[in-house]
């Protein structure tokens, strides 16, 4: 084996060295098309507004992201690389339930958008619970709606989510 013929072995086993193929492709072949993904709800979010065009500066944090979330899973991944199977099978279905969650969140927040023409924010999600009534409040109340025939056994919080009873 020539000296060249070495370096290119040792260039091509060097950029496996952390993680190895198999985990490599992996991890590639969900995190791609997640990333693709997001990006295609993020550009066909931009292309519903009007006037605005897509550029590099709205799909920044969008990109730095992936970028990183990738970086956490390639890391993790080669940390459990070496080690108990247990190990590894923590960190697949770690990473499998991360990105469900995520794609879960992001399709919603991209429906919200469609449906609303506003972004999805802390307040419109802390609107929709209903206020938590302290144990002194409960204890103090009259008497509840299960007492009163004709009254809804829903309780009172929960009316605002599923309308009046019938």
């Amino acid at each position: 084996m020539t000296t060249s013929e070495n370096d290119e072995l040792g260039a091509r086993s060097a950029s496996w060295f952390l993680l190895g193929r198999r985990d490599a492709y992996y991890l590639l072949s969900l995190l791609i098309p997640f990333f693709v993904y997001n990006l295609a709800l993020k550009a066909v979010s931009v292309a519903s507004i009007p006037g605005l065009a897509l550029t590099f500066d709205l799909v920044r944090s969008d990109v730095f992201f992936h970028l990183g979330y990738a970086l956490l899973f390639f890391g993790l991944f080669a940390v459990a690389r070496g080690r108990r199977r247990f190990l590894h099978r923590v960190v697949v279905i770690l990473f499998h339930a991360s990105v469900m969650i995520e794609v879960v969140a992001t399709t919603g927040t991209y429906l919200y958008l469609q449906q609303t023409e506003t972004a999805l924010d802390w307040d419109a999600i802390a609107g929709e619970i209903p206020p938590r009534r302290s144990a002194r409040s409960r204890r103090s109340s009259p008497t509840t709606s299960r007492s009163r025939p004709g009254r809804s056994s829903r309780p009172p919080s929960c009316t605002r989510l599923w309308g009046p009873s019938s």
